[in-house]
This record gives C-alpha cells, sequence and structure tokens, in this order.
C-alpha cells in the first residue's frame, strides 16, 4: 500500500524515513522481520536527522534576506545616480538660462545706435540723426529697465566717439570747442585777463572741475560735455525740439496723461543734485550748466528721444504681462520736473550769488534743496500707495 507523508501529501517510498519534499521524519509500519530494538532506534536517528534536514528552510530565507538587500542596494544606487543626474540637469540649465539673460543684456545694450542716444552727457553723440527707422524701432521694442539703459548711454557714448570724427559737422565743431578750452587755459596760465575770455569761459563752462580733485576733475568733465551738447544742438536744428517741450510743460504738447506730482518732484531734486555736482565750487560762476540742462531737457521732453528720455522712460515704466510698458503721465513728469529743476536751481545759484551768499553756503543750500525735492517725491510716492490701497480695499 502507497505510503504519503502526513505533513505535505508527498507519496512516500516504501523504506522511506524521511519525507523527500518537507524533509520530515515518518514512522514506518512495523515489519515482522524487524526486532524491537529496531524499532526503538528510529525515533533516535531521527531526532539526530532531523536538524540538519530542516537547515533547508533556514538557509533559504537567509538567500532570500541577502537577495532583498541586494535589491535594495541596487535601488538606493540608482536613487542617488538619479539625483544627481537631476542636481547636474538643474545646474546645466541654470548656467544656460544665466548665459542667455547676459546675452539678452549684451543685445539690448548693442542693439542701440550711437545717434539714439542723441547728445545730452558728451561731444561724442554729436553725429547723426536717429532716423524714422530708427524711431519706429524704438517705439516697437520693449522698454528696457534702467540698468540695461544705463548701459545703452555708455554703450552709445563708446560707439559715439569715432563717429563724431566721421561726421564733418560734428568734427568741425569738436574742434573748435577744444581749441576754445585751450585758448582759455593758456590766457588763465598766463594770467592774461580778456573780457571775451570771461564770456567763452562762461559759456564753454571752461572753469569746471578745476582745483577740486579727482571726483571735481570728472565732474567739470561731464558738465562741459553737457554744456557742449548743448551748444551743438542749436546749430544741428534741436530748437524745434525744445519748443515743442515747452509747448508739452504747459499744455497736452506730445502726451495724452496729466503729470504726475511724485515724478515731478523726483526730477526736481535730480536737476539740482546734477547742478550741484557740476558746479560745487562755484555755483553762479558756472551757472551755464543749468542752461544747458534747461536746453537739453527741453528737447528730450519734445522730440522724446536720446540717453536722458530712455533712463527716464526705463524709471517710470510699469511691467504688465512680462513687458515693460511706458507711463506717460509719470514719464511726463520726471521730465518736466527735470526743466522745472534746472531753471529753478539756475535762478537760485545767481540769486544768491547777487545777495552776497558765498558760494560754499549756496552750493549747500541748493544741495540741500535737491535732497529735500528728492525725499519729497520719495514720500509722495510712499503715501499715494497707501492711499491707492486704502481705496481700493
Amino acid at each position: 500500500m502507497p505510503r504519503f507523508c502526513k505533513y505535505c501529501g508527498t507519496e512516500l517510498m516504501e523504506e522511506a524515513s524521511f519525507c523527500t519534499e518537507c524533509g520530515r521524519p515518518v514512522i514506518q509500519k512495523l515489519q515482522p522481520s524487524q526486532g524491537v530494538g529496531q524499532q526503538v532506534q528510529q525515533p533516535a536517528q531521527s531526532r539526530q536527522e532531523s536538524p540538519a534536514a530542516e537547515v533547508k528552510p533556514a538557509e533559504t530565507k537567509q538567500e532570500e534576506t541577502q537577495s532583498a538587500d541586494v535589491v535594495k542596494q541596487a535601488a538606493a544606487t540608482q536613487a542617488k545616480a538619479a539625483a544627481a543626474k537631476a542636481k547636474e540637469q538643474v545646474k546645466t540649465q541654470a548656467k544656460e538660462q544665466a548665459g542667455s539673460k547676459v546675452k539678452e543684456v549684451i543685445s539690448a545694450v548693442t542693439s542701440m545706435d550711437a545717434s539714439e542716444t542723441a547728445g545730452e552727457v558728451t561731444a561724442g553723440v554729436f553725429g547723426g540723426e536717429a532716423g524714422a527707422l530708427a524711431e519706429k524701432a524704438k517705439e516697437a521694442a520693449a522698454i528696457a529697465s534702467p540698468f540695461v539703459a544705463v548701459l545703452r548711454g555708455a554703450w552709445g557714448f563708446l560707439k559715439g566717439i569715432p563717429r563724431t570724427f566721421m561726421n564733418k559737422k560734428s568734427m568741425i565743431f569738436a574742434i573748435i570747442m577744444v581749441v576754445i578750452y585751450l585758448v582759455l587755459y593758456l590766457l588763465n596760465r598766463f594770467g592774461v585777463k580778456l573780457s571775451a575770455a570771461k564770456v567763452f569761459s562762461y559759456l564753454t563752462l571752461a572753469e569746471s572741475g578745476s582745483k577740486r580733485g579727482v571726483v571735481g576733475e570728472v565732474a567739470g568733465l561731464i558738465g562741459k560735455g553737457t554744456v557742449a551738447a548743448a551748444l551743438y544742438s542749436l546749430i544741428n536744428g534741436k530748437i524745434k525740439s525744445a519748443w515743442d517741450g515747452i509747448r508739452s510743460l504747459f499744455g497736452k504738447g506730445v502726451y495724452d496723461s496729466k503729470s504726475d506730482v511724485r515724478t515731478l518732484l523726483l526730477g526736481m531734486g535730480f536737476a539740482y543734485l546734477m547742478y550741484s555736482f557740476f558746479t560745487w565750487k562755484a555755483p553762479v560762476a558756472l551757472s551755464m550748466a543749468g542752461v544747458a540742462g534747461i536746453l537739453l531737457s527741453l528737447e528730450t521732453l519734445g522730440s522724446r528721444e536720446g540717453y536722458l528720455f530712455s533712463i527716464a522712460q526705463a524709471l517710470t515704466a510699469v511691467k504688465k504681462d512680462k513687458v515693460r510698458k511706458e507711463r506717460s503721465g509719470l514719464l511726463k513728469g520726471l521730465l518736466s520736473g527735470t526743466v522745472f529743476g534746472f531753471t529753478l536751481v539756475t535762478a537760485c545759484a545767481v540769486g544768491l550769488g547777487k545777495v552776497g551768499v558765498a558760494s560754499k553756503i549756496t552750493a549747500w543750500i541748493l544741495f540741500g534743496l535737491g535732497v529735500a525735492f528728492v525725499v519729497g517725491g520719495i514720500v509722495a510716492a510712499v503715501f499715494g500707495k497707501k492711499k491707492k490701497g486704502g481705496a481700493v480695499a
């Protein structure tokens, strides 16, 4: 009769003492030929051999544990590799984005032609006109940030220097200005006093920056460039732009929005501070700087072009739908404030000089007024925002 394991049900051989499937001991039926001793020895044998037979499940469990550990280690290694790859991709993307941003800034700076920076700061901008196509391109392009606008001005200045000598009219004017400065310097050096020399010295701001150290020399150089640009504009057909600027101050002009008091005060403060920068030790004798500032500000207000216009437009623009757009009211307020500021500061300097106020005290008074206008503009801006927020609430 066949025998089966009572533990797992596997069929057993007739003489089997252990199950070949699960390894557990089985008790054979007592055969007639077997003695009692043999029957008794079988359990002892089972007790001795059963531990060896039961080793198999323990070994299998250990192998399974080791296999699971290997799988975990492989998964951890893959996770680390994936994390490192993702981190490297993020770094690469960040570098690409940074590089793209730098390229955009460089492209934005170098894309402006030197003639578009139209002449407010140095003789390097004397050459050429913006032209109708350049004007249309400027209007179509998005307004640059203040940082890019400043870089554009610097780039336009550098490109404008060689162009000065490529344009016959601007080259002749530059040579005349250099000759005047040289003659005035020599006359002053040798102590020659001429009435004509005083007139030319005043008109060209020749004494600006003298005996004021490195900073003063730089300020004087910029002041001379400003006056030279203003004088050149008079012979280069910019009178019409200045007249348009005057009409814009007191009427609708080229703008559709009303001036904003905040930017008006800021523009006035800017004019006062720039005048102080140009004429620190001689605010009365160097008042031509204020006259040049008035003229250039009016031209900028009327023509809507040039370096000063780009800076004012960038400072007053508002970002909508990721594009910086012009705020006509704020822009007009800032440029109008610059005109009024240069007018008032020049009148103040001359008036204080007439009543005998010392130049040093006059300089500090003008500087203090400039700071007051700037602070007033900032306070008005903050107050305006709070008032607007309260009205909305």
